[in-house]
């Protein structure tokens, strides 16, 4: 690592003991969550350290089924973001592949990979089960195996710690923030050879089989994900969707945030990229970097949004040994929960009851559904959501358990670091207690529905 780029060192970890490439065959960037060309830290690296030591260099893209929720929507992102990278890598003269795991097709890719590649780089994504599959393979890679953050423009590997509070996040990080601002992305002017040896899959042919919406819904039906959780028809996943998107907001929107981004029934008064960074789509260096430049009052909340209140979470999770545990609230939210855990609930809901809109209240069911149907929920109203599934619930476990569910099978933004710590947010992560004590909530922060729906 002491040969890379320092913006690239920054942001990658030796995950094995190898020391140098090893072999003769491809370094191999393998991407799972980060699906462009523009300021992709995975793809720089693994061009960097291809011309480097003369190796041929691959960019595998395996959609698994086993991720948490796989479903129709979730594959249906993904094999959008298929599309321009094949094209755009293409364009760029480097070789992308595509496995899909369906029936007849579920080879051990990346376990054959860890024996006949050089190096194996990928993009890191600190949740299980991700964080799982990487562990395995750099265990028995017999290359070494580099794990890159593509996701936060302060590198999770720089700082990577958990602070209980976002302004101790804002303070903490204020100096590597500026610097990071102020600096264009270095561009790695090679052109690795690309690699066209045998592979330990039959590669999807882009262009036939997932242009052709046709051919593409015959090979989703052939792979064991929830066919019930449908795409978002008008939602396009990919890198060009992101950049058009990012480019009209900061055209239109950026402006007006300050004033509009509370405002949930105004569609525009937000950037509505969540989904674009979370799976990678979009870079949130370029995106920063581009608002800070506008210098006013509605662009600096923007980035407070962008790089407090979405990368403090990143960095916790990276730094979390068990995400989805409880264990991770402060213990006077546990206290307090331990404290309320006998209090009648007025109302108990079925797990259905509530995937399915039929609550008592009207404003909750109108979110659910815009979940059901658009994988999206305003901000606005994404505590207000979260914080009536424990009146409901019989547990806190449990009702992490359901929101997080809720939030992850059915958001274009879910199974995330900003969702995990969201769902628990509203069970007292990152906030302080608030007197005096209240049946089930106790001193958690309150987020009354009713009062939400009348509120001006």
């Amino acid at each position: 690592m002491d040969g890379f780029p320092s913006h690239l060192a920054e942001r990658t970890r030796h995950r094995n003991s190898v020391p140098s490439p090893h072999g003769s065959g491809p370094v191999v960037v393998w991407l799972k969550s980060s699906f462009r060309l523009h300021e992709n830290p995975a793809i720089d690296l693994g061009r960097h350290i291809a011309a480097e030591h003369n190796r041929p260099l691959l960019i595998y893209h395996g959609i698994d089924e086993r991720y948490p929720h796989a479903s129709l929507r979730h594959h249906t992102m993904l094999l959008d973001a298929a599309v321009d990278m094949d094209e755009g890598c293409r364009k760029a003269g480097l070789r992308y592949v595509l496995h899909v795991a369906r029936d007849g097709h579920r080879p051990s890719v990346m376990k054959a990979f860890s024996q006949s590649a050089s190096c194996i780089i990928t993009d890191l994504f600190p949740l299980p089960p991700w964080t799982n599959w990487v562990d395995s393979i750099a265990a028995s890679a017999a290359c070494p195996v580099f794990d890159v953050d593509c996701h936060c423009v302060i590198p999770m590997p720089l700082f990577g710690k958990s602070v209980d509070r976002p302004y101790k996040f804002r303070d903490a990080t204020k100096k590597m923030r500026k610097k990071r601002l102020q600096a264009t992305w270095p561009t790695i002017d090679v052109r690795p050879e690309a690699y066209t040896g045998p592979l330990p899959f039959e590669p999807v042919n882009v262009n036939e089989d997932i242009k052709n919406l046709s051919k593409r819904f015959e090979l989703l039906s052939k792979c064991s994900i929830d066919p019930s959780v449908l795409p978002v028809w008008h939602e396009r996943g990919g890198e060009k969707e992101a950049l058009s998107k990012w480019q009209r907001f900061y055209d239109k929107g950026l402006n007006g945030y300050a004033r509009r981004r509370n405002n949930a029934a105004d569609p525009n008064g937000v950037s509505r990229l969540s989904a674009a960074f979370h799976y990678g789509f979009l870079s949130p260096m370029r995106v920063a970097r581009e608002a800070a430049a506008v210098g006013t009052k509605s662009a600096e909340k923007y980035l407070d949004e962008l790089l407090i209140f979405r990368e403090h979470p990143w960095h916790h999770i990276f730094a979390a040994s068990d995400p989805y545990d409880a264990s991770n609230l402060p213990e006077w939210a546990l206290q307090s929960w331990r404290e309320t855990s006998d209090d009648p609930r007025v109302v108990r809901l079925k797990d259905h009851e509530m995937e399915y809109a039929a609550s008592p209240l009207t404003l909750w069911n109108l979110c659910q559904r815009s979940l059901l149907r658009h994988g999206e929920l305003h901000n606005n109203l994404r505590m207000t959501w979260g914080k009536a599934v424990p009146l409901w619930t019989e547990s806190l476990e449990h009702s992490l358990y359901i929101g997080q569910t809720l939030n992850d099978k059915y958001a274009l933004d879910g199974r995330d670091p900003s969702s995990v710590v969201g769902v628990q947010w509203c069970h007292g992560l990152f906030d302080r207690p608030f007197f005096p004590s209240m049946p089930v909530m106790g001193v958690v922060r309150k987020r009354d529905v009713v009062t939400h729906r009348v509120s001006p």
